[in-house]
């Protein structure tokens, strides 16, 4: 039996003790911590643009055609679709069972670009965008500090040069950038000048269109490699682009600068709008894949958003609106004040009744069951979030239920008169068929959480994983590493009845017995 092994082997009990309280510490930093779960991507929009074209002839012949090709789906639970003048949207949602959410939508992805033909002429191809459905990891807004001078080129320069940075931290999965209108050289024709050369401005604007479209400008060979050159960003400076010849058809050129000024300028008309405080502003959010630590990424981005304040201090104002760091960080830390709380209560409660021996035995497996728990969490890949958390704290009550009743069964044993092997080895012989039943009838009243399907079930399910792996753990201690440590501490019935026998009070002890008589 592995408690008489552990017990006759104390190196290796102090070795198994020392591996768990190791392995769960350890998770507890290499496990992955978010502020919600991850939720499968069971929503996405099919955007298919059609210029020119009315709301009716866009449902009639764009969103009708798509809606018919998704029909073979059945995974799809629903399409609704948007028809609006110029585009087609379609809102496609999954079934809550469908789990291999990918394939689906890779399936869904060749259904609506299989045959562009049936499409109208004039139809731009569909586009599919999966939303994810997770929370922003950090948010920050960029504002330029005097609100009367014209600096919204500055800041979205910055916000972009920004949003590239933080994109390239490890573990960012997406940035998304808000209220940044965007530049764009705009080309202003003098008319009296356009008039004398014969241009209009729809040749000006074909042939600026045809300048646009380049061609690499050479490349480098080498024995395994080749890198193409390319000098496009010269055409997309202002200078660049005003030196382009334009023909008037008869033969001769002019450059662009000679009949139009050629600036630079914010986009019109916007697309998006982001306030702060009454001030326009470009807001950035980013998403951090659920396999990284949030800690690590949040450090690595205050020091960019450092960074960026030290260099533009004068031109920008960098501001954190939000970071799910400190909410994941309080969490833990209410579990840890849980976990030493509910400990040391543990601890005063059989110190008093049971003596100090059993005190240190049942006051460990607390912070064993709970390494045990972060240790399976980390081989099953589960993420330190709100609803495991929330699972651990459930849980915490329930982790000493087993380790109190063999410890106090060895106990009544070693006061009849039977050796610590003995009462050891009957103690877990006569306890571990209902020690596994509780543990198992509670485990069937979780799983029905564990197992729902669709979001809820993966939002709320690891609030019963956790609980499952708790009283799990619980009983596995029990049945091995308690009652043998337990068995290490006093290896004679005489010391321990004689030195700990905890507080007696007989009127208590009279009262007790006669309510259990009563009851029975």
């Amino acid at each position: 039996m592995m408690a008489e092994f552990l017990r006759r082997n104390p190196r290796l009990l102090v070795l198994v003790l020392a591996v768990i309280l190791v392995g769960g510490l350890s998770s507890a930093f290499v496990i992955p911590t978010l502020e919600d779960p991850v939720l499968r991507k069971r929503v996405g929009v099919i955007s298919t643009p059609f210029p020119g074209a009315d709301a009716q002839r866009v449902e009639t012949f764009v969103s009708s055609p798509l809606e018919r090709r998704l029909q073979n789906i059945f995974e799809i639970k629903q399409v609704r679709s948007n028809s609006r003048q110029g585009i087609s949207n379609l809102i496609v949602e999954l079934r809550d069972d469908v789990n291999r959410v990918d394939e689906v939508w890779d399936r869904i992805a060749k259904a609506i670009g299989s045959d562009q033909t049936e499409l109208p002429a004039g139809c731009l191809a569909s586009e599919l965008e999966i939303f994810p459905l997770k929370a922003y990891a950090a948010i920050v807004s960029l504002q330029w500090r005097d609100p009367s001078s014209s600096g919204e080129s500055l800041v979205s320069r910055i916000a972009k040069q920004f949003a590239d940075r933080v994109n390239g931290l490890a573990g960012t999965e997406q940035v998304d950038v808000f209220g940044d209108a965007g530049e764009e050289l705009l080309i202003e024709v003098d008319p009296q000048v356009l008039s004398a050369t014969g241009l209009t401005v729809q040749k000006i604007a074909q042939q600026v269109s045809a300048n646009f479209v380049t061609q690499p400008a050479g490349g480098l060979r080498g024995s395994d490699s080749a890198i193409l050159l390319d000098l496009s960003d010269a055409a997309t400076s202002e200078s660049g682009l005003g030196k382009f010849l334009i023909s008037d058809g008869a033969g001769q050129s002019v450059a662009l600068n000679e009949i139009a000024q050629v600036n630079r300028t914010m986009k019109t008309p916007r697309k998006d709008l982001a306030l702060i405080d009454q001030r326009e502003a470009i807001v950035i959010g980013a998403l951090v894949n659920e396999a990284s630590s949030m800690r690590v990424w949040t450090v690595e981005l205050n020091q960019l958003i450092a960074e960026f304040r030290n260099t533009y201090r004068a031109e920008v104002s960098i501001e954190s609106l939000f970071q799910q760091h400190p909410h994941i960080a309080s969490r833990l830390e209410t579990l840890l004040r849980n976990l030493i709380l509910g400990t040391l209560a543990v601890v005063g409660v059989v110190w008093l009744l049971m003596g100090w021996r059993s005190m240190i035995v049942v006051g460990l497996a607390v912070p064993l069951s709970a390494a045990l728990v972060l240790l399976a969490m980390r081989m099953m890949e589960i993420p330190l979030h709100q609803m495991s958390i929330t699972g651990l704290i459930v849980a915490l009550g329930l982790l000493i239920d087993n380790a109190i009743v063999i410890v106090e069964d060895i106990r009544l044993r070693q006061s009849r008169g039977s050796s610590v092997v003995q009462s050891v080895m009957a103690s877990i012989a006569h306890l571990k068929i209902p020690l596994a039943g509780s543990t198992l009838t509670t485990t069937l009243a979780f799983l029905p959480i564990a197992t729902l399907p669709g979001p809820s079930g993966e939002f709320v399910g690891t609030i019963a994983i956790s609980v499952i792996l708790a009283i799990s753990a619980s009983f596995l201690l029990s049945m091995t590493v308690i009652p043998a440590l337990f068995a290490f501490l006093q290896p004679t019935s005489e010391e321990m009845f004689s030195a700990d026998q905890g507080l007696q009070i007989p009127p208590l002890k009279k009262l007790y017995e006669w309510s259990m008589g009563l009851a029975f």
